[in-house]
């Protein structure tokens, strides 16, 4: 793993249109995260909106710390395999993911902001004593 987390894997074409698209319109809780969380650039890593990972779009992205996190509104309720077979994806290929519910992050932002920074510290320390054996 290099300085930027592990590379990802090819992605499909067609969700760069798409992560366009969902990046000019984001939902009021994406809005709200970005604007009161990953703007400030918590703990000084870089968030990328709507990235596209492999055949999937995650909402945000840190290529640093290889996090997603996921924002799931109504629409999750009718898309479980789908976010099942997105978080096997993201797993399987080294990228650790944070998923909060828009109600959680409209109504409790800092309860959301908490939890975060302390993941984020965990993945941060669990790298820096990550060594290589070549």
């Amino acid at each position: 793993m290099d300085e930027y987390g592990p590379r990802c894997k090819a992605y499909n074409r067609s969700n760069t249109d798409n992560a366009r698209k969902m990046r000019q319109n984001p939902t009021p809780a994406e809005k709200i995260m970005r604007e009161h969380i990953l703007q400030h650039s918590p703990l000084g890593y870089k968030f990328t909106r709507q990235k596209p990972i492999g055949s999937f779009i995650v909402d945000f992205y840190c290529a640093k710390l290889a996090l997603a996190i996921e924002v799931d509104g109504e629409i999750h309720r009718k898309r479980k395999e789908y976010d099942r077979q997105r978080s096997c994806y993201l797993v399987d290929n080294g990228i650790s993911l944070a998923r909060y519910r828009n109600n959680e992050v409209l109504n409790t932002i800092d309860k959301v902001y908490k939890d975060l920074m302390r993941f984020m510290k965990e993945i941060a320390e669990q790298q820096a004593s990550f060594k290589s054996p070549c």
